[in-house]
């Protein structure tokens, strides 16, 4: 259980293995677990989106000076759609 928390508390496994004193293929192991049945729930509560659709996209970070154009290099991106109906997914 306590290979949880530190999973849950974003704490890297050879960290984890560090600080449990436990071996890393044991950590990673279960950290890899934990990252696949994530992502069977995710995959279960998807839905397809349907109707009308909004979708928007953003670069931020800081301007870069003297270079030209959109320049998204080193930028984070945010991607956004609104289902009409009130559902809202970004990433």
């Amino acid at each position: 259980m306590i290979v949880l928390h530190y999973f849950y508390l974003e704490i890297s496994a050879r960290r984890a293995t560090n600080e449990l004193n436990l071996d890393y293929g044991v950590v990673h192991r279960k950290f890899t677990q934990f990252r696949k049945v994530i992502a069977e729930y995710c995959n279960q509560e998807a839905k397809k989106l349907n109707g009308e659709l909004e979708l928007d996209e953003s670069y931020f970070g800081g301007k870069r000076k003297g270079n030209r154009g959109r320049g998204a290099n080193n930028k984070a991106i945010a991607f956004g759609i609104l289902e009409r109906k009130g559902h809202n997914y970004y990433k």
